[in-house]
């Protein structure tokens, strides 16, 4: 059986011209396909059964079309997926900063099991310092409830360092500024909410 997206060629090889082109008379088929075989005309009324004849070039040419017609169809959809309306953007002030060292990182938390220590499912991104501050955007963030920690990583080493006590020796903070000297913050004073549709601006200060 023939698919319908390819030309066919079932029975125009057997058939006469004028079954294949009305109004054709027998032996003129040349004058529309030429001696060469290359379809130089399709004009008349052979062009209608032009690919039901087998000529190679108007084959190739419908096929052509064919695929560019699918493309067409297809474009829209590889596009860039446009965001949810419910989606939010959460932006993220921080500062002052002590020095204009190293980076910021910023990390978005989307559970409270095992924070602040626990990254998974987390969304970090790490900013330059302009001047005594810095900020971050976390952009198409789904309503639901969160928590920001950002660390000023002085040395862009994209680690926290620490003392012997593990006390961080990097300026830190939390969403809702809730830090402690000799404890990690939790969730319960960090985590902030995000409506459908309604952007965040937070603010947050450093710990050194």
């Amino acid at each position: 059986m023939a698919l319908p997206w390819l030309p066919s060629r079932d029975r125009s090889e057997f058939a006469p011209h004028s079954e294949i082109a009305p109004g054709v008379p027998a032996g003129s088929y040349r004058n529309y396909v030429g001696d060469n075989g290359n379809c130089s005309s399709l004009d008349g009324p052979f062009a209608k059964y032009a690919l039901r004849s087998g000529c190679p070039m108007a084959n190739r040419t419908a096929f052509g079309y064919r695929h560019l017609a699918l493309a067409a169809l297809l474009l829209p959809s590889v596009g860039k997926a446009e965001p949810a309306p419910n989606n939010a953007t959460v932006s993220v002030s921080v500062g002052p900063l002590r020095n204009g060292k190293g980076s910021l990182s910023c990390r978005l938390y989307t559970s409270g099991a095992g924070f602040p220590r626990n990254l998974a499912g987390t969304t970090t991104q790490r900013v330059k310092i302009a001047g005594g501050s810095a900020r971050c955007v976390f952009e198409n963030v789904a309503p639901g409830t969160y928590a920001v920690v950002v660390l000023h990583d002085e040395n862009d080493n994209r680690q926290c360092d620490r003392n012997r006590l593990g006390i961080p020796l990097e300026g830190y903070g939390v969403s809702n500024n809730r830090t402690y000297a000799l404890s990690a913050p939790n969730w319960q004073e960090s985590k902030f909410s995000v409506e459908a549709g309604k952007d965040r601006a937070l603010s947050i200060s450093l710990r050194y």
